[in-house]
């Protein structure tokens, strides 16, 4: 047998290998593309979220601290809060909040606990069933939940949608209305009615 001829057929055999080879390792490649893809957008997601939280307790804190401690306030508050939540989007996504405001109950909640909930903190506890004595007293806390689908991955049926959640707390950081302002806290505990 020629040894050209040999050559030829082995450097033949070798490419044909090799397209097997590749056609079994793109689906693999792609499925972990897809979902580092995934993982880095629930993480994208959750960040986002976490500020939305951030913006709308800041907000609700602000708006309350800088006025009277009245129903109209406390209204007013609830609907800072709920507007500048409104204003985030999460992967692009509007988001929609409840003001949970009712006028008729303590602190204007409607529910305890709500997506925005006004109430007392004292000594790192939150609580929703009590008056503030102060203004620096006066906070907000932002409880938000939302269901994020990774149209690449949900779409083929791998997985999704995923439930995140984030909740973030604010004071009044001011001793008259409207010389503060609102700043971020960690609670050790929340209280409702």
């Amino acid at each position: 047998m020629n040894v050209a001829a040999q050559r030829h057929r082995q450097g033949r055999a070798r490419r044909g290998s090799f397209i097997v080879w590749l056609l079994i390792a793109l689906p693999i490649m792609l499925l972990i593309l897809l979902g580092v893809t995934g993982i880095g957008s629930l993480w994208l997601a959750r960040a986002e979220l976490g500020n939305l939280a951030d913006a709308t307790a800041l907000a609700g804190a602000k708006v309350w601290g800088d006025g009277a401690d009245d129903a109209a306030n406390r209204t007013a508050a609830h609907l800072a809060a709920q507007a500048l939540g409104e204003a985030n989007t999460i992967l692009g996504i509007a988001s929609t909040l409840s003001a949970n405001d009712n006028a008729a109950n303590l602190n204007n909640n409607d529910t305890c606990p709500g997506t925005i909930t006004l109430g007392r903190l004292t000594g790192g506890v939150f609580a929703a069933d009590q008056s503030p004595m102060a203004v620096n007293e006066r906070a907000c806390r932002a409880e938000l939940t939302t269901s994020v689908s990774l149209p690449f991955l949900s779409s083929i049926g791998v997985v999704g949608p995923f439930t995140i959640s984030a909740s973030s707390v604010a004071y009044y950081d001011g001793v008259v209305a409207g010389a503060g302002t609102p700043r971020l806290t960690m609670i050790s505990s929340a209280t409702c009615p």
